[in-house]
């Protein structure tokens, strides 16, 4: 005991000396908390203020995207465990009126895939109902801006249309846009909780933009695209893919939407990679991500 209470001394002495010489401390230290906290949210960017000279070469892209989107892991995804919030309940709505919502996210876990379904969910973290705009896109903010909750699974067979490629990949890290339909389910208490159904994949990979601002409380994106079709390599967790009658099936319609989804029937087929990050299961309420600021400032800067 005696040593312990010298060690919370010598702590306290150490941060006051700090505050003394750095006026910025109390700051950087509420920063550091909030982000603790998942209170501060982000997704991984790559800036042509930064790295023109890079992009000359779709190779150097390719190797941008996944510097970026490793090296800001640990900020776009969840720290610790959250309770699932009563924002999740705002989804009832759209669910009773058979309403389609948009939204953002980051691709934080996966599940495989069961023998008896053959199907995985996807965790998507840091959950926003916003539609993605070039003009209006933010890579820093709040937590409390547009959210649904700290995370959502959502099964993999719900998503009906990832664009005009026949495959797409997905990597942790990367950043998810998509719209979808709300579905209901209840857990081992009977509880009804809402979640995301029938979907559509607009984007998924690394923003790319042209520089950034700060504007109150958010950082601001200037002219905002998502870099899809980067090679991940061999660190991709999910492949999609359209089958050949799938395909002949989305061949009748002009345009897929969300309208569209309720005459196309079928599953796209899905192949799976475990994770190589920390899983969701292994977390809890009281871990840590950032020891100080600086480690938070190489972390929202994308260095290790």
């Amino acid at each position: 005991m005696q040593k312990k209470n010298k060690a919370i001394k010598r702590f306290k002495k150490e941060q006051k000396q700090l505050a003394k010489s750095d006026p910025t401390y109390r700051l950087k230290s509420a920063i550091v908390q909030s982000a603790n906290n998942d209170n501060v949210w982000a997704f991984p960017f790559i800036s042509l203020s930064e790295h023109t000279s890079d992009l000359a070469v779709k190779q150097n892209l390719d190797v941008l995207c996944n510097q970026e989107r490793k090296a800001t892991i640990k900020l776009a995804r969840n720290g610790k465990r959250h309770p699932s919030l009563d924002f999740r309940n705002s989804l009832k709505k759209y669910f009773d009126l058979h309403k389609s919502i948009y939204w953002q996210a980051v691709i934080s876990d996966i599940t495989m895939p069961k023998p008896s379904t053959h199907n995985g969910f996807l965790l998507l973290d840091h959950v926003l109902m916003r539609k993605f705009d070039k003009d209006k896109f933010s890579i820093m903010f709040n937590n409390l801006l547009n959210q649904i909750d700290y995370h959502i699974w959502i099964s993999i067979d719900q998503i009906k249309y990832f664009g005009n490629q026949n495959t797409r990949k997905i990597a942790i890290g990367d950043m998810i846009t998509g719209q979808s339909f709300i579905e209901r389910y209840r857990d081992s208490n009977r509880q009804e909780y809402y979640s995301l159904g029938k979907t559509i994949i607009e984007h998924c990979g690394i923003p790319l933009i042209d520089d950034y601002y700060l504007d109150g409380s958010e950082v601001k994106a200037i002219n905002a695209r998502i870099i899809d079709n980067y090679d991940r390599k061999s660190d991709w967790v999910v492949k999609l893919e359209y089958p050949s009658y799938y395909q002949s099936i989305l061949g009748r319609y002009k345009t897929i939407n969300m309208k569209t989804l309720q005459f196309i029937k079928g599953d796209i087929w899905s192949y799976y990679q475990p994770s190589k990050y920390s899983k969701f299961f292994t977390l809890n309420d009281k871990q840590i991500k950032f020891r100080n600021y600086q480690e938070l400032s190489n972390t929202v800067l994308g260095k290790k």
